[in-house]
């Protein structure tokens, strides 16, 4: 898979994993048929108490969380909201409009970030209730990009890595699991299908022309910026790190098989896409000092709406 998406590209992917949603939740009911929650396992000839199907799901939902912050959500409710005042828009979007304000089975933004926040520790909801947050899931998956980009440098300088490089890819991508592993249930699944729609519909929403001509705005981000009073200016950077995220989790549910397997075996090829995705979420994270590496100097293209 080619590791720089177009947004739409990357919405249709996941929209791809939650036609599945129902054997994911089944097979990853099958591993815990009494709900249990039990302990991950994972090692050579173990396998992981989380599905490929039930990572794509979170790996749906991260995405979501992401671009909760650029406030695509938010701003189509407020519009839903105050409706009866936009005065120059299209028929069909004020339909649309109108059954965002209606609908009571959509999850309001209390709860979006409720649930990214026990996910992922992202969003307002991470400082609400620290016993709910998942507080260690930007440092373990922040150390997967890391040991990433330091395995395709050594393999890049010396030929191959070496066994100690290998095991701590290994090590750093077991711990991802480990620590999402507890965290999937039917909820989720479910989450993820439903916040995922509300997202695709408000893209909508906020791409209608009569819309975006009531506030003289050329794009969706222009009108985002306009509405929010120019705190949008770092939603590049949010969707880079959104769209690069899911390139990894899809990236780590095709190795979880190897992950079981012999611990000497190499898990990634040399020029694999997901090292182009690492470079590109640490770099949309703050880590500037791996920008010099052949991996991220491949980063360019602007993502488009």
């Amino acid at each position: 898979m080619a590791a720089d998406l177009a947004f739409r590209d990357s919405l249709a992917l996941v929209a791809g994993w939650l036609r599945r949603p129902v054997l994911a939740l089944a097979a990853a009911d099958a591993s815990d048929p009494l709900r249990l929650d039990l302990p991950p396992l994972l090692g050579p000839g173990q396998p992981a108490s989380i599905t490929a199907g039930a990572l794509r799901a979170l790996a749906a939902l991260y995405l979501d969380a992401e671009l909760e912050q650029t406030g695509i959500l938010i701003v189509t409710e407020a519009l839903a909201n105050a409706r009866d005042q936009l005065q120059f828009i299209g028929t069909d979007v004020a339909r649309r409009l109108d059954a965002v304000a209606r609908a009571r089975d959509r999850w309001d933004r209390a709860r979006r970030e409720a649930m990214f926040a026990r996910l992922f520790g992202i969003g307002g909801g991470a400082t609400r209730d620290a016993a709910a947050v998942n507080s260690d899931f930007l440092q373990v998956f922040s150390s997967l990009c890391l040991a990433l980009a330091r395995y395709e440098q050594e393999d890049r300088l010396a030929g191959s890595p070496g066994a100690a490089r290998e095991a701590q890819l290994r090590y750093a991508a077991s711990a991802v699991l480990f620590n999402l592993a507890p965290r999937q249930s039917g909820i989720t699944t479910i989450a993820a299908q439903e916040i995922h729609q509300q997202l695709q519909q408000a893209l909508e929403i906020l791409n209608d022309r009569s819309l975006l001509a009531q506030f003289r705005a050329q794009s969706v981000w222009d009108l985002l910026r306009i509405l929010l009073d120019g705190s949008s200016a770092d939603n590049g950077r949010i969707v880079r790190r959104g769209q690069s995220g899911v390139q990894i989790f899809d990236w780590l549910a095709s190795v979880m098989t190897a992950l079981a397997g012999s611990a000497t075996a190499r898990l990634v090829p040399r020029g694999a896409a997901v090292f182009v995705s690492a470079a590109q979420w640490l770099e949309a994270t703050g880590f500037t000092s791996l920008s010099a590496t052949p991996a991220a100097a491949g980063m360019g293209r602007a993502f488009a709406t």
